[in-house]
C-alpha cells in the first residue's frame, strides 16, 4: 500500500506504476480536478535538493510543481513528458548521425551545468531518478 501525504491524496489520483527501484517509485498520476497527468516520485530518503531544483527553469528538465518531505520520504510531483526513450527511438529510426549525437551531448551538458550550480548532489539525484 502506497502511503501518500494528505495533500497528495486530496489533489491527485494514482493511475499506474511507471518504475520501481529499491528506494524510488515513479507513478503516473492525474490531477483530481483537471485530469492532467503528472509524474509522482516517491523517494525513501529526505534531505534531497528537489526544492532547489524546482526553482530551475531549464528547457531540458521537467517542471517540478510540488515537493514535500516527511520523516523519511520525499514526494515530488513533476511534469509528465510524453515520448519515447532513446532506445525506442533508435529501434524505430536507427542510429543517430554524428551531428545529432553532438547536439544531444551539448544539451545534456547544459542541463548538467544548471544542476551542478545547485550542488553536485542535485546532479546525482536527477540523473538517478
Amino acid at each position: 500500500m502506497i502511503l501518500l501525504t494528505k495533500y497528495l491524496q486530496e489533489h491527485y489520483n494514482l493511475l499506474s506504476l511507471i518504475h520501481k527501484s529499491d528506494v524510488t517509485e515513479l507513478w503516473l498520476i492525474e490531477d483530481a480536478l483537471t485530469k492532467e497527468h503528472y509524474v509522482l516520485k516517491i523517494i525513501e530518503r529526505k534531505g534531497l535538493l528537489y526544492s532547489k531544483i524546482a526553482e530551475l527553469k531549464h528547457k531540458n528538465l521537467p517542471k517540478i510543481f510540488y515537493v514535500e518531505e516527511t520523516n523519511a520520504t520525499t514526494y515530488v510531483v513533476e511534469e509528465y513528458l510524453r515520448g519515447k526513450n532513446l532506445q525506442e527511438y533508435i529501434d524505430k529510426h536507427g542510429d543517430f548521425d554524428e551531428k545529432t549525437v553532438a547536439n544531444l551531448g551539448i544539451e545534456l551538458c547544459s542541463c548538467l551545468e544548471a544542476l551542478h550550480k545547485i550542488g553536485r548532489a542535485s546532479c546525482r539525484e536527477r540523473c538517478r531518478s
